[in-house]
């Protein structure tokens, strides 16, 4: 008889550490032995409820300036739009990630129960961040009514040190986390959010990410990919294409004199969405993302995950914090693995000596294999405890 352990995390869309932080805990919980669904969950922004609230707050801005301010743009694609700049992630989703039915945006505990889940694992990636999470009782399970379904979080992220909740979404929370039988965050700083505001232990684990191997995400590539390592300058995976950020990768292009590479879409601002230029907006395939980190020299990146495939891969790299996305998801690993000189606040921070200075992998990769099966274990336990109920 399969034992189904069901996964929540973020919607699955064309975020590549969204998606390979899912396949890697989808993988890992596999090993163990489970059937591992991922719940499609929707994000709320492809609702037309959540256009027609747009539409609604734009005009009355529009009218309220008595035609002054400019008519803006719709800032949403349609459904054929996003399926061509996304066809290369939904391939890997399909391909590579095993997914119940679509559950739309609000999950309903009937809309799930023909799969049986003996477990739900919640996580990685910012579940418990109310920005990024509208429905934020459904991240602490609230729609689960049989007490025999065991209730888990792997590696959950609030994103930020401060509270982030309304009164009445501590409440709730509180309530429900206090039903679940295990929990594990990925920050430091979580586990007293978790304790001062949620009255829950926590435990400290690792990003899915880093619990596989290097050679498990190269075994993602095609075999035409991956020949060389080393040799393509400094890759960049940049979220925010800021004037700061720009001016981090010239100093590091100067420093090094080499060239800088992505593999990014051409263009990410949809409300300059045109559909006769569309096809700058496509997403790379993430076998590519991944080929980036194998093929670079040098790394900058102002990504949590970009930040981490530069550590998987073994590669020097400088990361760029950002207050507002969060800089506590970056100290946490890098102080785990001793590597807090890595982090960057302002272009002032990156020097020649910071760029040319080693790190010292043998050490990292220690430390990181501690972690790894510490976080394994986390698992494992909390897993098994299902299987005995």
């Amino acid at each position: 008889m399969e034992r189904n352990i069901g996964i929540l995390t973020l919607p699955l869309h064309s975020n590549y550490g969204g998606l390979l932080q899912a396949y890697a805990l989808q993988e890992v919980v596999s090993d163990f032995g489970y059937n591992v669904l991922n719940i499609d969950v929707k994000n709320q922004n492809d609702s037309y409820f959540w256009r027609f609230k747009f539409i609604a707050k734009q005009t009355l801005k529009y009218l309220m300036s008595f035609g002054k301010m400019k008519i803006p743009r719709r800032n949403w694609m349609t459904k054929e739009e996003k399926s061509y700049i996304r066809v290369n992630t939904d391939q890997f989703i399909k391909q590579k990630l095993r997914m119940t039915r679509s559950v739309g945006s609000h999950i309903k505990m009937e809309r799930i129960k023909e799969y049986n889940f003996e477990a739900i694992i919640v996580g990685s990636d910012q579940v418990w961040r109310p920005q990024y999470t509208p429905f934020i009782g459904n991240y602490f399970l609230d729609f689960i009514k049989n007490q025999r379904i065991r209730r888990i979080s792997y590696a959950a992220s609030f994103g930020v040190d401060e509270w982030q909740f309304s009164r009445m979404d501590t409440e709730k929370c509180s309530k429900e986390a206090k039903k679940f039988h295990s929990i594990s965050v990925r920050e430091d700083t979580a586990i007293a959010l978790c304790k001062e505001k949620l009255d829950v232990d926590a435990t400290l684990v690792l990003d899915p990410t880093l619990l596989l191997r290097k050679e498990d995400y190269l075994a993602l590539m095609p075999k035409s990919l991956g020949k060389s390592q080393g040799t393509e300058g400094i890759f960049t995976y940049i979220l925010d294409d800021s004037e700061k950020n720009r001016s981090i990768v010239k100093k590091v292009e100067n420093y090094l004199d080499t060239f800088s590479f992505k593999v990014m879409p051409g263009n990410k601002n949809h409300n300059e969405f045109e559909i006769e230029n569309y096809e700058n907006f496509v997403y790379p395939a993430v076998q590519d993302w991944i080929e980036g980190f194998h093929k670079a020299s040098f790394i900058v990146t102002d990504s949590f995950h970009g930040t981490l495939f530069s550590i998987i891969f073994n590669k020097p790299f400088i990361s760029i914090g950002n207050k507002k996305r969060g800089v506590s998801r970056f100290k946490s690993i890098l102080a785990l693995l001793d590597l807090e000189p890595r982090l960057v606040l302002d272009p002032d921070q990156v020097s020649i000596d910071l760029i040319k200075k080693p790190i010292n992998y043998v050490l990292v990769n220690k430390l990181l294999k501690n972690q790894q099966e510490k976080s394994r274990e986390f698992l494992r336990t909390s897993l098994m405890a299902t299987s005995a109920t």
